[in-house]
């Protein structure tokens, strides 16, 4: 696990990154940001922080029609809920996961989600 120092720095960093994002209005790189806060709190065991970015990003993903934005928020939210021992929220969102991938034309990009879910290889449990 990562130092107290470094996780600081790097939330430092993330967060300047969050703020320059906002102030130009780029959405698609707000989300992106904060799905990347999302994984370093999930990082650091901080699941309730993580969720409420991931929520973020997939809101923000949702309002502009991003579909692969909205694939990695929810898959990014299933993980959180699978740690959470929630795996009927993490497989419903890693469901939706799969569907957006799928009809990006990315549907083998995302099975891994489920079978780490399940434990059996085939995301059914």
């Amino acid at each position: 696990m990562p130092r107290v120092s470094e996780v600081q720095q790097a939330r430092t960093y993330i967060q300047h990154a969050l703020e320059a994002a906002r102030e130009t209005g780029n959405r698609s790189h707000e989300a992106e940001i904060l799905n990347n806060l999302g994984e370093l709190a999930h990082h650091v065991g901080d699941p309730a922080t993580a969720l409420k970015h991931h929520r973020q990003a997939l809101a923000i993903t949702r309002a502009t029609g991003e579909l692969l934005g909205q694939a990695t928020a929810h898959n990014h939210l299933g993980d959180c809920f699978h740690d959470l021992d929630q795996p009927h929220h993490a497989h419903r969102h890693r469901e939706i996961a799969l569907a957006l991938h799928h009809d990006l034309g990315m549907a083998l990009a995302l099975p891994i989600g489920l079978i780490n879910e399940s434990g059996d290889g085939f995301g059914v449990g």
